[in-house]
């Protein structure tokens, strides 16, 4: 009740002095001055309304008090909403003033960061261009020092270089002239071994290339002599001084070697001659064996010749016999396979690419009839694993090396060298071998004996064209060409073989006398159609080169025969095709004197 009439005493006041007070004086300020027009309003209102109704006193404490409640409820809406309109634009203007301030004060930062930057890179630069200047300087002096001490170790390099070459050079001389002292020794040892030969004659036959060896070797080391003369030696020079010396000893041993096959040969000829009426006997009764005429018999073949071809025939048949317990043992088939894949996988493979190659198919082979163990594919086999495994292996090896010039090499003439090398090698080291190899051979090819087989009495074709060499498919004889092409291929081997230089520590059994032997006894027979100039073309143009140069005079006398006898008395029974090729070789040889050394003979020390 009391709080009542205080807020109607106090609107009463507020009543009087209303129309006096301009301003708010309490709470927030609100401009009264724009709404005068409805305070007026109200007032009148009041007025019109209070005054009447004082003047009815039951009713006018009511009425002042609804009017006070209504007109207060109006104030505090209008008071509330003014001030939250005002809260709410001071916040406004302090966000936007909060976020214009934080602008400036980045931008502000931005600036005094940047130029605070800027002078730390022109400090930088400056502390940069201080050490560049400072460090040159240095560097100048320091590159002139390095200059200087360069150049004195350039010179100094130089002359220790220059007494170190110096005092290499003159090691290597020293060393050279040692070489040649011996070179020397040794050459004197030659010639007085040749004085001492009591068959210079035969010697003079079997030389080989021992007489081009000592007009070269002497040369050679003359030329070195001459470069020491003026200090321009090597290593190289040093190196070569000692092969030459090593060379001249491998002339002189085999020269020794050939002294005592000549003296050797020149004694068993001796025996031979005074056994010569008992082999004559003994071949004529073999030939009359045969149902051949003896009168016809120098026509076909010599005496030394057939002796020859039956001895090798008896010991092939002889040799096979051998191990006839391991051929008709079935129970070793796998072991009889085995060594014939150790056989033909090397041979297949045998090729001049590499001395490497061509030793490693060697060794293999060789081991083989070592009885050493060998890897076959993916097994390995002993030829010792059954007591006649290593005369199966020899025999199986012997003929697969006449198979390969029957079959390979007659297309691939190049190839008989590297196989001639290797049976040679082989040959050295087993006996057995190259005889069963020569019985092949004449088995194959009864014309490297020299045999022209006639057909005996009761002898039908096909036994008597066997005879001959040709082969039989479905009972039907082969053709010409390829039986004379196949004749050709076995020809070259072995005509490959005998002109074969030695593998380093060997020796060739069958050499280059065996070549001269057999072109003496062909020419002695009378030639036959076809073969005979086949077998004289391989020949020739295999084996000519070198038997000119091992036998000089001597050849070219004996192919002045062939070119002026021999020859005529082939065209009188021949035509065809290897009749026209030997002639074309021999015009060749007239002209040059000499005959083309064969592609894809191997060079000297070649394994």
């Amino acid at each position: 009740m009391e709080i009542n009439l205080f807020k109607t005493s106090a609107l009463t006041k507020s009543r009087v002095i209303n129309c006096y007070v301009t301003n708010t004086t309490i709470g927030p300020s609100i401009n009264i001055t724009d709404n005068l027009e409805d305070c007026r309003t109200f007032k009148d209102a009041c007025t019109q309304t209070i005054i009447p109704l004082m003047d009815q006193k039951p009713n006018l404490s009511t009425v002042l008090k609804s009017i006070r409640q209504e007109y207060e409820k109006n104030r505090q809406r209008e008071v509330q909403e003014s001030v939250k309109a005002r809260i709410n634009s001071m916040a406004e203007f302090s966000k936007r003033n909060q976020l214009d301030t934080y602008k400036i004060l980045q931008e502000k930062q931005k600036i005094i960061l940047n130029e605070r930057h800027q002078q730390e890179l022109r400090i930088i630069q400056k502390l940069e261009q201080h050490d560049k200047d400072s460090v040159s300087l240095q560097q100048q002096h320091l590159l002139r020092y390095y200059e200087e001490m360069n150049e004195r170790k350039k010179k100094l390099d130089k002359e220790v270089k220059e007494y170190e070459r110096h005092k290499k050079v003159k090691a290597i001389i020293d060393k050279i002239k040692t070489d040649q002292i011996e070179f020397r020794q040794v050459y004197q040892e030659i010639n007085e071994t040749f004085q001492q030969c009591k068959y210079p004659h035969e010697l003079k036959i079997v030389l080989g290339d021992i007489t081009k060896q000592l007009n070269l070797l002497p040369d050679a080391m003359e030329e070195i002599i001459k470069q020491c003369k003026t200090y321009k030696v090597s290593e190289r020079e040093s190196v070569t001084s000692g092969q030459l010396v090593q060379r001249l000893k491998a002339v002189l041993e085999d020269l020794k070697r050939k002294i005592s096959e000549v003296q050797q040969a020149k004694e068993t000829r001796k025996k031979e001659e005074q056994k010569s009426k008992v082999i004559d006997t003994q071949s004529r009764t073999e030939v009359l064996h045969t149902n051949i005429k003896p009168t016809e018999m120098d026509k076909i073949i010599s005496k030394n010749s057939l002796h020859t071809y039956m001895n090798l025939q008896k010991f092939l048949v002889t040799f096979t016999s051998s191990y006839d317990g391991l051929v008709k043992d079935e129970r070793l088939k796998n072991f009889k396979r085995d060594c014939k894949n150790a056989v033909n996988i090397p041979v297949n493979a045998i090729s001049a690419v590499t001395s490497q190659h061509l030793l490693d198919k060697y060794l293999k082979l060789s081991h083989l009839l070592e009885g050493k163990r060998v890897e076959v594919g993916d097994t390995y086999i002993t030829a010792t694993q059954h007591p006649q495994g290593i005369a199966y292996c020899t025999n199986l090896l012997a003929n697969k090396f006449v198979l390969q010039g029957d079959v390979m090499i007659s297309s691939k003439p190049d190839a008989a060298f590297a196989y001639g090398a290797t049976i040679t090698a082989l040959w050295y080291a087993n006996e057995n071998f190259g005889k069963l190899l020569l019985a092949h051979f004449h088995k194959q090819c009864p014309y490297l004996v020299p045999f022209y087989p006639p057909q005996t009495v009761g002898q039908d074709d096909k036994d008597y064209y066997v005879t001959l060499g040709y082969q039989y498919k479905n009972n039907v004889i082969e053709k010409q060409d390829k039986f004379l092409k196949r004749m050709a291929g076995i020809m070259r081997l072995y005509a490959a073989i005998i002109i074969t230089r030695p593998k380093k520590g060997q020796r060739n059994l069958h050499g280059i006398s065996e070549g001269w032997r057999w072109l003496s006894a062909i020419l002695n027979l009378e030639p036959k159609p076809d073969i005979t100039a086949t077998l004289l073309l391989e020949f020739f143009e295999t084996a000519g080169s070198t038997m000119g140069i091992a036998y000089g005079t001597s050849f070219r006398k004996l192919m002045k025969f062939v070119c002026s006898v021999y020859f005529p008395s082939i065209q009188k029974i021949d035509k065809g095709g290897p009749v026209s090729r030997l002639e074309l070789l021999l015009q060749d040889y007239v002209k040059l004197g000499r005959f083309e050394e064969p592609q894809g003979i191997l060079p000297n020390n070649f394994w």
